[in-house]
């Protein structure tokens, strides 16, 4: 038979030993008795009876029946009633109470056996199913914990508060293994504030407490259970050694990561708590708390994984907006998944307009095709890696640039080809700038040609200007010898323009060829349209027409090589405009009196210009480039047919002549230049002083060339102005004609060539003013590449003549420097030495 503990509750002595004896006589334990309701209840809180014999009349406040009530209410312990009455009103109340029993007084022992064990058989099965029931709460709850609570922290102290608090469990704990110490320590605790557990001694029997058990289960790894005798601890935490008890605790491992790590530690006041059932739900809650730890383990991994995703997917947004390339990327479909900013300023489309698109929504069909086409070629290579594809890219302004597209395929998280990424090279600058240096390769190669073709321009120059010289000269000592208005005098004249004429072809050439600086001086502008127009005639093809109205008769101050370039350039533009179809090139040059040039051009000063227009017919320039016309190297001509240099050129000789030049486009009709340059004031003065007579003089003049019939038409014009001129063919011969006549009949002026065998004119200025230093000199040339005027100062020589020269040219510039050095000079400035 089951130790049965029984506690007696009655006011009669006599009946109280009787029962205890014959208890003691069926196998039943006797742990007290009592004769009030008071003590009762004290004892039955004291001795944890396995069940109660209660009288039902007791003396005092309270009879047996409230005695019941409290003692199944804290204790939850069994009550049988003993009564001698059987009054209806007195079961009635006792029925509120829930007995397990009644035995009416007077019993037998077999009616006291039978009614003890049924009530202690239904107490057992009513408290192991409230405990399952429990259990199966706590374990519910627990799942529900596991489920909801996202941390360790959390969700351990949550367990213990379970199973105390829904679980009539006295003590929970959760120990935890430090694998790097091997310490075991405490990571939840909680008891139960009413049953004052003495946790340090929880198996008394066995000397350990609830950290040992835990130690054991976690060392052994399979629950441990502990059931022992020990001390109930009082109100205030003494031990109350006179109340043994029996209380049973057990622990049962905790896994994580496939490792014990843990243990969930349990004490309850029951020795036989632990039975095969309950150890089978609370494995069950071990297991499940071991997964939820696993699985917050997991969680946190996982959001430190998507946290480091997330930042290295802003990272690698961030690096992927701050690359000055555009950049995209699509999936293995084509769509598109992404760009850059840089992407977004260069197409002029916003992000979230880009995404989900494919080429044919972004891309015209003509390029889209060719794109959608390399993508599949990239994804469907049996070993894809990278592609690079030229194209050309569309921006929102309708302006197309030639890219090229470096792209490469990225893979998912299984390996496979997740899509494409693309950078976008612009290769729009990079190619202007590959043409505009292959333009300037083939300038610098013209430049050299032209550098060769001015070195030869320059030996013929020098040659042919001697030659021009001795025309120029014999025909106006001609001239004077001959009656004004005679055939004779006026074919002579016509020689004399047709050497003038050949003397300006020469200077153009050295000017083209950049081996003339420009020199400016007053210039009849009507007579350099005229020479430029036709010039260009013979260049245009039979289908455009030159009209011309050429009214002015102004003079400006330019340089006509220059002026001339202008009006070419002007007139080949148009010409080029028109060679596809034809038409008509108006050319005009008309006056532009003070006042009316500010109503054609905002720019110009006040003054008198003459305005060249050059017009055309072929439809006009397009309005989104007219404002770069006159940019340098700027063309709207294919490659090869145009340097973009031609309208730049004459806009800047135009700005260094102080004019200024406009275009007046009529789109679909046509274009016309218009030039406007400021006309000289003093120009009816400067034709006066060149009709004045030519001034004269009695000085003596040595000339100096190796061109000896230069040298003599020198010397004729010379004497015909009244001077004493003596000619020499070298340096060498001159210098030594120069000491011979030093001492006596020194020589006024030297008039020398530059370019001349054995000693050349410098060589020779530098010896004449080592004998001489104040000995005015003129230098002349028909070639002056090697010399500037400032050069020729610093030499000490006085002026540069230019060949082939006029009588009047060569009568000034000598009698300018005589007069400057008058002191020197033997005769000074007689006005009848000069008339």
């Amino acid at each position: 038979m089951q130790d049965i503990r029984v506690l007696i509750v009655e006011d009669e002595g006599i009946v109280a030993t009787d029962i205890q004896e014959r208890l003691s006589a069926l196998g039943y334990r006797p742990v007290g008795w009592a004769d009030d309701a008071a003590r009762a209840i004290a004892m039955a809180e004291a001795q944890r009876p396995d069940i109660v014999l209660m009288d039902i009349r007791l003396p005092g406040p309270r009879d047996g029946i409230h005695a019941a009530e409290e003692i199944a209410r804290r204790f939850q312990i069994p009550v049988v009633f003993l009564t001698a009455y059987s009054e209806e009103a007195t079961l009635e109340r006792a029925k509120l109470a829930q007995p397990f029993g009644y035995i009416l007084k007077p019993f037998n022992d077999r009616e006291l056996k039978s009614t003890l064990e049924i009530a202690f058989y239904k107490h057992r099965t009513e408290r192991e199913i409230r405990r399952l029931n429990r259990l199966l709460d706590v374990l519910g709850q627990v799942n529900q914990a596991t489920l909801r609570l996202q941390s360790r922290e959390e969700l351990l102290p949550a367990i213990c508060s379970l199973v105390v608090e829904r679980g009539a469990v006295e003590l929970a704990w959760i120990s935890w293994l430090d694998q790097e110490t091997s310490q075991i320590t405490t990571a939840a605790y909680l008891e139960n504030p009413s049953a004052h557990v003495d946790a340090a001694h929880l198996c008394a029997g066995g000397g350990s407490n609830y950290t040992d058990i835990s130690a054991r289960a976690i060392r052994e790894g399979k629950p441990v259970v502990c059931k022992a005798t020990g001390s109930r601890v009082g109100q205030v935490g003494e031990i109350m050694e006179d109340s043994p008890f029996q209380h049973s605790c057990a622990a049962f491992p905790l896994k994580f990561q496939g490792q014990v790590r843990g243990a969930l530690g349990l004490c309850v006041i029951e020795s036989d708590f632990f039975r095969k059932r309950e150890l089978s739900l609370l494995k069950e809650m071990a297991s499940d708390i071991s997964y939820a730890l696993d699985r917050i383990d997991a969680d946190m991994a996982r959001e430190r994984l998507t946290e480091q995703l997330k930042q290295q997917s802003l990272f690698l947004r961030a690096l992927i907006d701050a690359m000055p390339y555009p950049v995209f990327y699509k999936d293995g479909q084509c769509q598109y998944l992404g760009c850059n900013k840089a992407l977004e300023r260069f197409l002029g489309i916003r992000r979230e307009d880009f995404i989900g698109k494919t080429v044919h929504e972004i891309w015209p069909p003509d390029l889209a095709e060719k794109y959608q086409q390399s993508d599949r070629e990239l994804l469907a290579s049996p070993n894809p890696s990278s592609q690079i594809l030229p194209g050309v890219v569309e921006t929102s302004g309708g302006v197309r640039h030639d890219v090229l597209f470096h792209k490469a395929v990225f893979r998912n998280a299984k390996g496979s080809i997740g899509g494409i990424i693309s950078i976008v090279e612009d290769l729009t600058e990079r190619n202007r700038a590959e043409q505009e240096r292959a333009l300037v390769e083939a300038q610098l190669r013209q430049a050299q040609k032209m550098e060769a073709l001015g070195n030869l321009a320059g030996g013929i120059a020098h040659d042919f200007n001697n030659i021009l010289s001795i025309i120029t000269g014999n025909t106006e000592i001609a001239l004077w010898k001959t009656e004004q208005g005679s055939e004779e005098a006026c074919s002579m004249q016509l020689v004399l323009n047709a050497a003038k004429r050949a003397a300006d072809l020469v200077q153009q050439i050295l000017t083209f060829s950049h081996q003339h600086e420009p020199e400016k001086k007053p210039v009849k502008v009507a007579h350099v349209v005229q020479e430029a127009l036709t010039m260009i005639r013979a260049s245009l093809p039979s289908t455009i027409e030159i009209k011309q109205n050429v009214a002015s008769k102004a003079v400006v101050m330019a340089d006509g090589t220059q002026l001339h370039q202008v009006i070419l350039n002007l007139c080949s533009n148009a010409a080029q405009a028109m060679q596809d179809q034809g038409g008509i090139l108006d050319v005009g040059l008309v006056d532009v009196l003070d006042g009316q040039a500010s109503r054609i051009n905002a720019d110009p000063a006040v003054g008198d210009y003459v305005q060249l227009t050059v017009g055309d017919k072929a439809g006009g320039i397009d309005p989104q480039i007219i404002d770069r016309i006159f940019d340098p190297f700027f063309t709207t001509k294919t490659q090869g047919n145009g340097t973009g240099l031609g309208l730049a050129v004459a806009h800047g000789i135009v700005k260094s002549h102080g004019g200024t030049i406009e275009v007046d486009n009529r789109p679909g009709v046509g274009a016309t230049f218009r030039v406007l340059l400021p006309v000289m004031d003093s120009f009816s003065q400067l034709e006066a002083e060149i009709k004045a007579p030519l001034p004269r003089g009695r000085e003596r003049i040595l000339i100096v060339d190796d061109e000896p019939e230069l040298a003599i038409v020198a010397e004729k014009m010379l004497e015909n102005l009244g001077y004493e001129a003596h000619s020499q063919k070298s340096g060498i011969d001159a210098l030594e004609i120069f000491r011979l006549h030093l001492p006596k009949k020194p020589f006024d002026l030297v008039l020398t060539d530059l370019t001349m065998p054995h000693l050349t004119g410098l060589d020779l200025t530098r010896k004449l003013l080592s004998l001489q230093p104040d000995l005015p000199i003129i230098l002349f040339t028909g070639f002056n590449e090697k010399i500037t005027e400032e050069e020729a100062k610093r030499l000490g020589i006085q002026r540069l003549l230019l060949k082939p020269f006029t009588i009047q040219a060569l009568a000034v510039t000598i009698r300018q420097v005589l007069d400057e050095n008058m002191p020197q000079t033997r005769f000074g400035n007689h006005p009848e030495i000069r008339s």
